[in-house]
């Protein structure tokens, strides 16, 4: 089930804005599995460091689900994925929703076929 379906509208923005008021330097990010074949992650919030580039979220996110290294993991933000060079503050300002999340999609495939 979605984030935005489990909880209101007010509820997000008051948990963003006091999330945002107790950690300024930090962004409140909502990972969502793409679809079922996504393996499933511990837990769906997560507050990362504004300095952090997306491919070190890749990298933590990579080690919490445990995949193969022959599985690839893509992020998506609003259906467009993002270069992850790109500095997490960067998508935020650009990216969040109107609750104050940033929403990241994630999924993964096998890059050498089946195994």
């Amino acid at each position: 089930m979605k984030y935005k379906d489990l909880k209101t509208f007010e509820s997000r923005c008051e948990d963003a804005k006091r999330i945002l008021q107790k950690y300024p330097d930090r962004i409140p990010v909502i990972l969502e599995k793409y679809d079922d074949k996504a393996p499933d992650l511990d837990r769906y919030k997560f507050l990362v460091s504004s300095e952090m580039t997306l491919a070190m979220l890749v990298h933590n996110i990579r080690t919490r689900i445990k995949l193969k290294p022959s599985e690839a993991l893509f992020l998506t933000i609003n259906g467009t994925l993002c270069s992850t060079s790109t500095m997490m503050k960067e998508l935020y300002e650009k990216e969040k929703d109107k609750d104050q999340f940033l929403y990241i999609t994630f999924s993964s495939e096998n890059t050498f076929g089946k195994n």
